[in-house]
């Protein structure tokens, strides 16, 4: 069985992340791991200096303030992170690809995230993370999918991974 040292857990605030943060939780209390909850950033100020109807300025501050308050949110998220600690970080860039090269950087031994679990249409349209970053990354990856009929519990969890 491998050892999971670092795991990596990229979160967009929905509840399939939320899922996928508990699974990380138990795994990281499991192998002694350490946990980095992750989430891109989507600087849209910074898109929209190339999109030429826009004609406002952005307000001094507005971005940091934006990045101080997903840090907070990431850092609640994170809570108790087991033995090893955790750590928070945002990424910027395009989703999948940061979350690869993040993980490659800071050396995980596993991801783990959430999917929403889209088909056809849906899927062809907005296209899947979780497929993307299951084709790239050089780590395992586990994903999770969370629907309202299969709710995972903590103690649900404990009897999977016993």
């Amino acid at each position: 069985m491998p050892a999971f040292t670092h795991i990596v857990v990229p979160v967009d605030f929905g509840d399939a992340s939320d899922a996928a943060l508990a699974y990380a939780k138990t795994l990281a209390e499991r192998f002694n791991a350490s946990l980095a909850v992750v989430h891109v950033y989507d600087d849209l100020f910074a898109s929209a200096a190339f999109v030429p109807e826009v004609y406002g300025t952005v307000p001094p501050g507005l971005n940091e303030d934006a990045l101080r308050e997903l840090h907070g949110r990431l850092t609640a998220m994170l809570g108790h992170a087991g033995p090893r600690g955790g750590t928070v970080e945002v990424l910027h860039g395009l989703t999948s690809k940061a979350i690869v090269d993040y993980a490659e950087h800071c050396g995980a031994s596993l991801i783990v995230l959430g999917t929403h679990g889209r088909r056809g249409l849906a899927h062809a349209i907005l296209g899947s993370v979780a497929e993307q970053v299951l084709r790239h990354a050089r780590c395992p990856v586990l994903v999770v999918r969370r629907t309202p009929e299969a709710t995972v519990t903590a103690a649900d969890q404990g009897a999977v991974l016993a």
